[in-house]
């Protein structure tokens, strides 16, 4: 048996499928008409057309100052790409375009330059009201207390806003590449302004980048100036306090440490020059203290004069070795080189002590001059140590006054680049791509929408349609009445109806139709009646219902004419004493009937009718008050008017009121053989039948079973229930009509 609704495990595919199916209709409704609303919308739509333009960010063009980022071109990284962007897309640019292209006239942009509509001449006092009245309400109801700027600033506002709203820039992949895309009703408007945001942002650029130039130059022109005061303050205070603590330098050194070198240099040299004189003396002296005496000494002085001397003493002392041999000692000759000699020898004797004098005075002007250099050190290293003293503070001001020139330097060399760029005006970014106008409007997307809202409302109306049957708890199977109501499925009893779809009285269509398939689907119940009886032949029949209007009295009519038709002697009697349908379709609404017997006002023959379309009779519920219905249902003398028409006739079909409405069913049912529930297909409330159905239980009711009513067969197939109904398709051959 197929998946439904009040199966816990809950529907499966197939009968998900079948649910959608047999709600197609109410879906393909929705979403068609959906659509065409959609459609209808999207045409009333004025279209939009985009326009794009392209600019490539080109860093290797500007190169200027380090130091200031004003001045720096754009780096090729994702920080740059959203920076130009951002600057695209921001207000100030948006202003200029508007500006320069004048867009405050255009009504595009301008709402406050189109024309009133007849939705707003019909709010505007104006349209109705003295100007004066109208200004008053007018301002009352926009609270408006501004000046007339204060509505130029707000409208230019609204119009930036709309421009903004209107602009898209967004970067081209992974590339320096920004491209701008601009919408617009009219295409050339869109394409002239997506090329007028590109070339102002280029311009702007290059004007920005000027301009920070300007500043910074101006900055470091300032900045030198206080800079060169500083530098020669700082070198004016180096000198000052050279001056000062002596501090005077020459070749990189001051006077002092420059003097005490050199004295220390002739210190040396003095004391040298005292050991090379007191040498040489106390080598004369120790020569003449010699035997030898002045013959050590005079070789050892070498002496011009003495060697001159010498010369001569050795020449005197041949020729008086001459002489010697050839004359005597007393000769004239060798006594006068003699006394030639002596002269010689005293010369030299002199002369030797000359030298030694010389040399006794040259010992002491040596040590006289050694001692007045190590004073004079002495007093001049006395000097550099103070002035060392002195020498840190002033490196301290010699630092602080290169670190003043190396500034100044560095500013001097910014400012000598920055004048160099002032000229400098190569855009930052280049446009590669010109806007061009569109052919195609880019808004709406009518094919793409339309598609779209097809599906969006194909699903919605499946999702309706699920919940729908979610939230349906219709009886529309046997199955169904089987497990939620615990009671044998007698049959589907179809509708019938006309070719212009209305439907037909199925009493009296079992008489024009006798092979139809209702006319089968009422044999088939009263074969089921047969069967639920197993031993005693079922004489009397009660058909009930839980509510009115569930095609319980044409179902009877229609089952006792059927079985008329067969041969069989039926008589239906109306037990509905308070609202009759049967006799309403009969016309025998004041005819004396069941209640008129029961209280004794009519005999039998006066109660029993024939029915007009069939062999079978009919008993009306009579013309007793509706007030009386419970005690003459409860009598005894009913019970016995129904054993007495069991005996006379074939089947007694017996019609009752519902079985919610009020208790009379509950008293007749112990009255028949057997009662068939009826229920109207796809209408009745699960639960509310199983409520009619304890109740009858609860009466004592033999329920033969429970019949579907009013089924739509062609509806029912489509629900794949498995049940006879479903197949109506192929067994429709076996009827006529």
């Amino acid at each position: 048996m197929a998946p439904d609704w009040a199966q816990s495990s809950g529907p499966d595919l197939q009968e998900l499928f079948r649910r959608i199916w047999r709600r197609k209709l109410m879906i393909a409704t929705i979403a068609v008409g959906c659509t065409l609303l959609t459609a209808a919308a999207l045409f009333a739509i004025a279209p939009r057309y985009t326009a794009t333009a392209q600019v490539m960010l080109d860093p290797s063009q500007s190169k200027l100052l380090d130091a200031n980022q004003a001045l720096a071109g754009l780096s090729p990284d994702t920080e740059a790409v959203n920076s130009a962007i951002a600057v695209v897309q921001s207000r100030d640019l948006a202003d200029r375009v508007i500006d320069k292209l004048e867009l405050m006239r255009d009504p595009d942009f301008n709402t406050a330059l189109e024309p009133p509509t007849w939705f707003s001449s019909l709010l505007d006092p104006h349209t109705y009201l003295p100007a004066d009245w109208a200004d008053s309400i007018a301002k009352l109801l926009s609270n408006d207390a501004g000046s007339p700027p204060d509505e130029v600033r707000r409208n230019h506002n609204r119009v930036v806003e709309a421009f903004l709203k209107r602009l898209d820039a967004g970067a081209a992949g992974e590339s320096r590449v920004v491209s701008v895309s601009f919408q617009a009703e009219n295409p050339r408007t869109a394409a002239k302004i997506a090329n007028a945001i590109v070339e102002e942002y280029i311009s702007s650029g290059v004007e920005q980048r000027t301009a920070s130039s300007k500043e910074v130059n101006v900055w470091l022109t300032q900045q030198l100036d206080t800079l060169r005061e500083q530098v020669v303050a700082a070198d004016q205070a180096v000198e000052d306090y050279r001056t000062k603590n002596g501090l005077i330098e020459s070749r990189g050194d001051t006077l002092a440490t420059q003097e005490s070198a050199e004295l220390g240099t002739q210190l040396v040299m003095a004391r040298t020059d005292r050991a090379a004189a007191e040498a040489k003396l106390q080598q004369v002296q120790s020569l003449l203290n010699s035997p030898q005496g002045t013959e050590s000494a005079g070789a050892v002085l070498q002496s011009p004069l003495i060697q001159g001397l010498r010369a001569q003493e050795a020449q005197v002392e041949q020729t008086i070795a001459d002489l010697s041999q050839t004359y005597g000692e007393r000769h004239p000759k060798i006594l006068g080189a003699k006394a030639q000699l002596a002269d010689l020898q005293g010369k030299i004797r002199q002369e030797i002590g000359r030298i030694v004098k010389d040399y006794t005075n040259e010992v002491a002007v040596a040590r006289a001059r050694e001692v007045s250099i190590s004073s004079s050190l002495e007093q001049t290293r006395s000097q550099v140590a103070s002035q060392n003293q002195s020498d840190v503070h002033l490196r301290s001001l010699e630092r602080e006054a290169d670190a003043s020139r190396t500034l100044l330097e560095n500013f001097l060399a910014q400012y000598q680049q920055t004048g160099s760029q002032q000229s400098f005006k190569q855009p930052d970014a280049i446009i590669i791509s010109h806007a061009s106008e569109p052919e195609k409007p880019s808004f709406p997307k009518k094919r793409i929408l339309l598609v779209l809202a097809l599906g969006a409302f194909g699903m919605l109306g499946v999702l309706i349609a699920l919940l729908i049957e979610e939230f349906d708890r219709g009886l529309r199977s046997l199955g169904q009445v089987e497990r939620v109501l615990g009671v044998r499925g007698l049959g589907l009893i179809p509708t019938v109806q006309t070719w212009l779809g209305r439907l037909r009285k199925p009493e009296d269509y079992v008489v024009e139709k006798p092979a139809s398939a209702l006319s089968e689907a009422l044999r088939s119940l009263h074969t089921g009646i047969a069967l639920s009886a197993r031993s005693e032949v079922a004489r009397t029949v009660m058909f009930a219902s839980s509510l009115p209007k569930e095609g319980k009295t044409s179902l009877a009519l229609s089952y006792a004419r059927v079985l008329a038709h067969a041969g069989k002697k039926v008589v239906v009697v109306d037990c509905d004493l308070r609202r009759s349908a049967l006799c309403r379709r009969l016309g025998l609404r004041r005819k004396a009937g069941l209640s008129d017997y029961i209280r004794g006002t009519a005999e039998l023959d006066d109660i029993i009718h024939p029915d007009p379309r069939s062999t079978a009779l009919i008993v009306p519920a009579g013309t007793a008050p509706a007030t009386s219905a419970t005690d003459i249902l409860a009598s005894e003398r009913l019970a016995a008017f129904l054993r007495a028409l069991a005996e006379h006739y074939d089947m007694v079909v017996i019609d009752t009121p519902p079985v919610l409405a009020v208790s009379d069913t509950q008293l007749l049912s112990r009255l028949v053989d057997k009662t068939v529930f009826v229920v109207r297909w796809e209408k009745t409330r699960a639960e509310t039948a199983a409520l009619a159905v304890r109740a009858l239980h609860d009466a004592g009711a033999d329920i033969a079973g429970v019949v579907l009513s009013m089924v739509n067969l062609k509806r029912h197939a489509r629900y794949g229930y498995g049940d006879a109904g479903s197949y109506y398709a192929e067994l429709r051959r076996y009827y006529v009509g």
